[in-house]
């Protein structure tokens, strides 16, 4: 982060180093049946194998399909990105959908929010503070945000880190200050909350000084 924000800093000393092969943990946080942002920080150091799914966190839906958990990542071929199996922003056109002009592998550390609307199921995705477009596997359309939903219902649940809620798709690499909110943050506050952290120098936003505070918040050994 470079510029200026209006958020107290922490010291940050720590982090979560994941192997890849069984490390992952649980928590008792949950989100069901209303709006919520998920905001954390991850650093892909480790291997990624083509073509699968990893997740440093993973918010579990209501139809229990791993595609449709928000916080993973996906390789493919080389790259590694954020992805959601949802429709597009017309509502029409169901399929995988990517923020595929990033690359998280040995990039050092990137802070990443997704948020959900649960009236319009709207979700969006910011990565260091910029909403991201995303396009589908075939790279033949883009869209500005994505739409969850399981009929007309998609409740979310079930905060877990390092993996899926079923242990497998484990995540290598290091994660750090995940952060629960109860409601859907804007662009404004998620460039905030990037802009008040550098990893680098042990430096992170106190998310407590924000106007509304997160609901749950692992700042993984701090």
């Amino acid at each position: 982060a470079t510029a200026e924000s209006g958020l107290a800093q922490l010291d940050n000393g720590f982090y979560m180093e994941l192997d890849g092969i069984a490390d992952y943990m649980t928590t008792d946080a949950t989100v069901t049946g209303g709006d919520f942002s998920l905001s954390y920080w991850v650093n892909a150091n480790g291997s990624y194998t083509a073509w699968q799914r990893f997740h440093p966190v993973s918010i579990r839906p209501s139809n229990n399909t791993v595609n449709q958990s928000i916080g993973y990542l996906y390789a493919r071929a080389a790259l590694l990105y954020p992805s959601f199996q949802g429709y597009d922003s017309t509502d029409t056109t169901s399929s995988t959908w990517s923020a595929r002009d990033l690359d998280f592998t040995g990039a050092g550390w990137h802070h990443i929010v997704w948020t959900f609307n649960n009236t319009n199921k709207n979700i969006y995705c910011y990565v260091d503070g910029v909403v991201q477009t995303f396009t589908n596997y075939g790279g033949t359309a883009t869209t500005p945000f994505l739409i969850g939903r399981v009929g007309t219902l998609l409740t979310f649940s079930e905060i877990n880190i390092g993996t899926t809620w079923i242990p497998s798709e484990y995540f290598p690499g290091l994660i750090d200050e995940i952060a629960i909110f109860d409601y859907v943050l804007t662009e404004p506050q998620a460039l905030e909350i990037y802009d008040a952290t550098d990893l680098d120098t042990d430096k992170c936003a106190d998310l407590s000084s924000m106007s509304t505070p997160p609901v749950a918040w692992y700042r993984m050994g701090d």
